[in-house]
């Protein structure tokens, strides 16, 4: 039970660090979805959000791998 919540967890966020990391702009201020224009859709803070959301977003990937190889290896599945 505890495992397939984890799972589920596990890849709902590792389907959204993807979308958000395809979302961010680059170096060169192009994005993949976003093209090249100079003022954001999103207001002038999306940089900083979207930094942290994906700061969050790896932070909870790292601690669900870890959780889910410590379950794994105890056998607990």
């Amino acid at each position: 039970m505890l495992y397939k919540l984890l799972l589920t967890i596990h890849i709902i966020v590792c389907i959204l660090l993807i979308l958000v990391v395809l979302i961010q702009p680059g170096e060169d201020d192009m994005s993949l979805f976003g093209g090249g224009s100079t003022s954001s859709v999103f207001g002038t803070e999306t940089q900083d959000v979207l930094t942290k959301f994906t700061a969050t977003l790896g932070g909870i990937f790292l601690l669900t791998s870890f959780l889910l190889a410590v379950l794994k290896f105890q056998g607990m599945f």
